[in-house]
């Protein structure tokens, strides 16, 4: 985990160059409309852990996520999320791996919330030895803060997390759940200043 924090708090110590290097950004951030296709991803540290007959750790993990969407609003758009996050023990490496469908609504132009359901799985490898689980259903909640805002692209702060579970033939029940703090960047395919450029003139 601790090489995924480290990678977290470096995008975070380069955020301010970033901001600087972008001419964009004269233009204040809460005039701008942001319309049709998005996508990208981060970089995330946290936990992973279950619940059930066949296990019970909580594991320290990182990971990685890609996003893709559409806008049908400003503050409205159709995403799909792809996140994954590893942990590895004592020769025991266990991944977790979410696929949801969503909804991410901005309730202000610097701050975001999502949800989505989808399926997960669970992967585990010892040694050569690997196995993969089945794929169940799953759901996922994230909240997002924009440090950097520029004309086509932002570098989020965010919270996630996943959960999925599953019912054996005999009854019992295993829960597998994933969260963590990530930072992601996004890019825009377009965005629309003109119409209020032209109020403020």
């Amino acid at each position: 985990m601790t090489r995924f924090a480290l990678l977290i708090v470096a995008a975070l110590v380069a955020a301010p160059t970033l901001a600087s290097a972008q001419p964009g950004l004269a233009v204040p951030y809460t005039i701008a409309e942001r319309h049709g296709i998005f996508a990208g991803g981060g970089l995330w540290a946290g936990n992973i852990s279950c619940d059930g007959s066949d296990c019970g750790d909580f594991r320290e993990a990182g990971g990685a996520n890609g996003h893709v969407g559409y806008l049908f609003a400003p503050n409205l758009g159709l995403i799909l999320d792809v996140w994954a996050m590893t942990s590895e023990q004592n020769d025991v490496a266990i991944t977790f791996v979410a696929a949801t469908v969503g909804a991410r609504f901005w309730l202000a132009p610097w701050l975001w919330v999502q949800g989505g359901l989808g399926s997960g799985h669970a992967e585990v490898r010892v040694g050569n030895f690997g196995a993969r689980g089945d794929d169940v259903p799953a759901g996922e909640l994230a909240a997002g803060i924009e440090l950097i805002r520029g004309p086509s692209f932002s570098l989020d702060l965010q919270l996630k997390g996943a959960v999925g579970k599953s019912t054996e033939d005999n009854g019992d029940v295993t829960t597998g759940r994933m969260g963590g703090i990530g930072v992601s960047m996004t890019w825009f395919s377009h965005r629309h200043y003109a119409p209020v450029l032209a109020a403020l003139r």
